[in-house]
């Protein structure tokens, strides 16, 4: 080979090098705006609020939010459908109606056979005390024209009560592990009082299997006690939620529950630090790899601010007893908002197939004042970066801290797509309260040799080993033409 021709491969290498490199790290930073925010309520009837609105997103990829309805001394359950793209496949459809207080703390998940599974608090099952009333939809016993479904066709079990009878019940939060098992947690007790955290696993039809179970004591604080669950690969259940039973403020404890038996496996653990700063708000999602990730705000800062952190619970002894931070926590604790003066609040996160992170928040910076818009940003399953904090929002409400009414929520499922929706106030002058959706689309991450690669930090050293090699072989090349 002449040194003419090894001088062109090596450009090659290069060239190509660059490109990899650049395809690699770039691919999966470029979010696109599917559907720009529009309202999925109905506005036509003046005097009414619709509010607290959540997403899930079937195996197909269509989209399911339910919300609050209040007005006119009723209180009802609205479901609507959405296609990938932001089409109505159902309108918004009242599948439970009762009393202007009957419908609080909605939650929903979905089993693998495309069913909705259902929870929210209602005051209407027992006299004096609110109860967690369960649901299960099939909404593809719809004919998915756009138009508002039978909820006698739709609603294949329920509403019934879940919790037990003499029980105030409060703040449930379901999931559906592998297994088509329903896994929901709830709050026994009364703001500002001391009160119990309850588990109750039901079967795919609804029917409870084991509990209620009571997991811990819990000190319920006036607002934001609210848990989130998630389920991994073994159908395990991991917690989270505010805690001050033991500490000096808020602060975010973590729990692992056997799905099989109901036992803790992981008792109260701390995550942040006692530092008589409140952290709250938390949200977790579980990985492939049976990772946990959690988000909340926290004002450690000074001003409230976003946070994450990635914890590996499988390394603890599972021995029922608290896990000792240091030893499950894979990524420490890490800020995710600018440090700016503004409060970045209310914070939401979900999980892709390739165990993307997308995580949207309230932020006041956008604006300069009281009123907040939503920002968003993608991490990949490391904690680095995929996307950059950006608004995606103009419209949004006066977000006060302390109100659950605009809490946003996010929703990924088998493909690209992302469904957010969240709450606005008095947009059309008509009502106070509205829900929005907007859609968003990430880009799949690049595949080398079949395998789907994402952006970290040893690929990046691997590319950078590869252009390196390919730099030293021209430099070879150049000396040994000279010399």
């Amino acid at each position: 080979m002449s040194w003419g021709k090894a001088g062109v491969l090596a450009a090659v290498i290069l060239i190509l090098s660059l490109f990899i490199v650049s395809t690699s790290v770039t691919a999966q930073t470029a979010v696109t705006v599917v559907e720009e925010p529009f309202m999925i309520s109905n506005p036509a009837i003046a005097g009414c609020d619709e509010y607290r609105s959540v997403v899930a997103v079937d195996h197909l990829g269509n989209a399911h939010l339910a919300w609050v309805w209040t007005g006119q001394g009723e209180g009802k359950l609205i479901y609507t459908m959405v296609d990938q793209d932001g089409n109505t496949l159902i309108a918004p459809t009242a599948l439970y109606s009762g009393g202007e207080d009957d419908v609080k703390w909605i939650r929903l998940a979905v089993d693998s056979f495309n069913c909705l599974h259902i929870v929210f608090v209602s005051w209407a099952f027992q006299a004096d005390n609110p109860s967690v009333v369960y649901l299960k939809v099939n909404p593809y016993l719809d004919d998915l024209d756009g138009d508002q479904a039978d909820p006698g066709s739709i609603v294949v079990v329920g509403p019934k009560m879940i919790s037990p009878d003499g029980v105030d019940a409060k703040a449930p939060a379901i999931a559906v592990d592998k297994f088509d098992r329903v896994h929901v947690v709830w709050r026994q007790g009364w703001a500002e009082e001391y009160g119990i955290l309850n588990y109750t696993r039901l079967d795919v039809d609804g029917n409870i299997e084991i509990g209620p179970v009571k997991l811990v004591d819990i000190y319920i604080p006036y607002y934001a006690n609210k848990p989130s669950i998630a389920t991994d690969s073994h159908g395990n259940v991991h917690i989270v939620l505010n805690d001050w039973y033991e500490t000096s403020e808020t602060e975010i404890a973590y729990m692992m529950v056997d799905g099989d038996t109901g036992d803790l496996l992981i008792g109260r653990t701390i995550l942040t630090e006692d530092d008589d700063v409140r952290s709250r708000r938390p949200m977790i999602v579980v990985d492939s790899q049976d990772c946990a990730h959690i988000v909340w705000q926290d004002r450690r800062d000074g001003q409230t601010e976003i946070y994450y952190t990635k914890i590996n619970p499988y390394l603890d002894d599972l021995d029922g007893d608290a896990a000792d931070p240091s030893v499950i926590t894979v990524i420490d604790d890490t800020r995710l908002s600018e440090n700016d003066g503004y409060k970045s609040k209310h914070p939401a996160l979900t999980i892709d197939q390739y165990d993307r992170l997308s995580i949207i928040w309230w932020d006041e910076k956008w604006l300069d004042a009281a009123d907040s818009e939503l920002s968003y940003m993608a991490l990949d399953p490391n904690g680095a970066i995929l996307v950059s904090e950006m608004r995606i929002t103009w419209d949004g409400p006066d977000v006060d801290k302390y109100d659950d009414t605009f809490v946003p929520w996010i929703a990924a499922g088998g493909g690209v797509r992302v469904f957010i929706t969240y709450t606005t106030d008095d947009i059309d002058g008509l009502r106070e309260d509205e829900i929005w959706l907007i859609v968003l689309e990430l880009p799949p991450p690049p595949v080398v040799g079949g395998l789907v690669q994402t952006v970290d930090k040893t690929w990046i050293l691997m590319y950078a080993a590869v252009l390196a090699a390919a730099v030293v072989l021209g430099v070879v090349i150049v000396l040994r033409r000279k010399f």
